[in-house]
């Protein structure tokens, strides 16, 4: 979920790709030998489709889906979660539309990397100290690891935190710093 936490904050309506409501967010099991790496803020129960919080990129012709794939370029982040179900998400199941917030603002987000996702996938949360960068994971949510996935030379801030979170308090506050 993300939580706004400023009020100087520019979002706009973006459509989604055909992708963004089939995105898988549990990979299984923590399991070295799979290479899936945990995460404590997702679970068995989470439900496909992007989730707020998660970062937007383009993903061609004025669309946009997860950041989760080479050459995706991060341009903010989910206000909403976009599941396909029409009791949960009706309007962006109707419009295809779904609010993203850019262009800066103070944000506080529970699901973000909380395990590093190259072996042996120990815990990252001691290292989201105040002022640390964030960019883009393979998985679409903020790390302060940089990932060669994108395929940038130059890996791309997203945000930087503001609220360092703890293993009885999985919140991150965030200051937004996509241009």
């Amino acid at each position: 979920m993300l939580y706004k936490r400023s009020k100087v904050v520019q979002s706009s309506l973006k459509e989604l790709d055909a992708n963004a409501f089939a995105v898988v967010n549990w990979k299984g099991t923590a399991n070295v030998t799979s290479g899936i790496a945990e995460n404590d803020t997702l679970s068995s129960n989470t439900k496909t489709g992007v989730l707020s919080g998660s970062v937007v990129a383009y993903s061609g012709s004025y669309l946009v889906g997860q950041c989760n794939t080479t050459n995706q370029y991060p341009c903010g982040l989910f206000v909403q979660d976009c599941i396909p179900d029409n009791f949960m998400n009706a309007p962006a199941i109707a419009s295809n539309k779904v609010p993203v917030a850019q262009f800066g603002g103070e944000f506080e987000v529970d699901i973000f990397e909380t395990h590093s996702q190259s072996s042996p996938f120990s815990s990252v949360l001691s290292s989201y100290t105040i002022g640390a960068k964030l960019y883009s994971s393979d998985n679409g949510l903020l790390t302060n690891e940089i990932s060669s996935a994108h395929g940038f030379s130059t890996a791309i801030v997203v945000a930087q935190v503001t609220w360092q979170p703890v293993s009885n308090n999985l919140i991150m506050g965030l200051d937004l710093l996509i241009p």
